[in-house]
């Protein structure tokens, strides 16, 4: 199944796929978390606050990273810097690698 988005949703472009719940080491908090590819936000016009976006390296070596939105990074992190933190998704521990900025839901 491709990593690339598939469509856009609103909030955020899905795989087509279930949603996930997000949960932080820190504060048990739950959240919607759609798997989308490599210029993604760009394309989309997402602006990105910190770190990085997604790269073909991340999907090419299946890299257990996520992109986290200026919302959740300051409820979780609150006064932190969120990149580099990690979550459990999935009963796996994902690394933040960016924040992107909210977007407006329908």
């Amino acid at each position: 199944m491709s990593r690339r988005p598939c469509r856009w949703r609103c909030r955020a472009a899905g795989r087509c796929s279930p949603r996930k719940s997000i949960s932080s080491p820190v504060r048990r908090r739950s959240a919607r978390a759609d798997r989308v590819g490599a210029g993604f936000f760009e394309t989309v016009g997402i602006p990105l606050r910190r770190g990085r976006t997604f790269t073909d390296r991340d999907e090419r070596d299946d890299a257990r990273v996520l992109i986290v939105n200026e919302t959740l990074a300051a409820q979780v992190w609150p006064a932190e810097n969120p990149v580099g933190r990690t979550v459990d998704l999935d009963a796996e521990r994902w690394q933040v690698i960016g924040v992107v900025g909210d977007i407006r839901s329908c």
